[in-house]
C-alpha cells in the first residue's frame, strides 16, 4: 500500500497492519483514522454502555426533581411577605347550646299592686250627705242614659219606659242585692220613690222616678255612709 514500506507486522505496528498505516498516511480523518482497529474495539462498546446510563442517570435525575417539587410545601395562606399585619378573626359564638352560650336574664319584677282608683267626692245636700256618683256595684237600669241634673244628685239619667215599670225593676234589683227597699207614693208630680237600707250602719239610698218633660227621670242620691264599691 502506498506511504507504508517494509513489511507489514500487525504487533511492529501498534494495529492490524491496514488501518494503522492507512491512519499515518490519512491525517486529515483524524476523528477515525488516528485510532486503531484495536483502540476503536476497546473504546466502543464503552461508548455504546455510557448512552444507556446517562439516560438511566437523566431519568433517576428527573424523578428526584419531580419527587422534591411534590415534597416540598406548599406556601401557607397565612404565611405573608414581612411587614404584612394580617387583621385578627375574633370567633363567633358557638350555635351549640350549652351553659356557657346561655345568657343570663335580669329576674322578672312582679307587677305592682293594683292601686285603688281615687274616690269620688261628696256633697252635703237637704236630704243628707251623698257621693257625688254612683258604685260601680249599684244596679243600672238597661239603657239609661245620664241626663242634666236639676239639683245635687248622685246620678240623674233618663230611662226608656214608664214610671211604674221603672219602679218595679229597680225595687227587683235592689231586693237582690243587699238593700231593703220600701216604695212610696205617687208623689206630687206624679212620680214614685224607693227608699233603701244598705247593710252597713246608717247606709241609705233615695230614689225618685218621675215624668219630666215627656221623658221618665230617674234621680238617685247614695248616702255617703254607704260604702263605696
Amino acid at each position: 500500500m502506498s506511504g507504508c514500506s517494509g513489511p507489514q507486522d500487525p504487533v511492529a505496528l501498534g494495529g492490524d497492519g491496514v488501518l494503522s498505516c492507512l491512519a499515518r498516511t490519512m491525517g486529515g480523518y483524524h476523528s477515525v483514522a488516528s485510532r486503531t482497529t484495536t483502540e476503536v474495539a476497546m473504546t466502543t462498546p464503552a461508548d455504546r454502555r455510557a448512552n444507556p446510563a446517562l439516560a438511566l442517570a437523566g431519568m433517576a435525575l428527573g424523578a428526584l426533581l419531580v419527587a422534591a417539587c411534590a415534597a416540598s410545601p406548599t406556601p401557607s395562606a397565612a404565611t405573608q411577605p414581612s411587614g404584612t399585619t394580617q387583621p385578627s378573626v375574633t370567633p363567633g359564638p358557638s350555635l351549640t347550646p350549652g351553659p356557657s352560650n346561655e345568657v343570663s336574664q335580669p329576674p322578672a319584677t312582679s307587677a305592682a299592686p293594683s292601686q285603688p282608683g281615687p274616690v269620688a267626692g261628696q256633697t252635703d245636700t237637704d236630704w243628707g250627705r251623698i257621693w257625688d256618683t254612683l258604685p260601680p256595684s249599684f244596679p243600672r237600669f238597661p239603657g239609661a242614659k245620664p241626663s242634666e241634673p236639676t239639683g245635687p244628685a248622685s246620678a240623674t239619667v233618663v230611662i226608656p219606659s214608664d214610671v211604674q215599670t221603672a219602679t218595679s225593676w229597680m225595687k227587683a234589683a235592689l231586693d237582690a242585692g243587699d238593700w231593703a227597699t220600701t216604695i212610696g207614693g205617687p208623689l206630687e208630680d206624679g212620680g214614685m220613690a224607693l227608699d233603701s237600707v244598705g247593710p252597713a250602719d246608717g247606709c241609705q239610698v233615695s230614689t225618685r222616678i218621675a215624668k219630666v218633660g215627656g221623658v221618665t227621670i230617674m234621680t238617685i242620691l247614695y248616702g255617703a255612709s254607704c260604702p263605696f264599691r
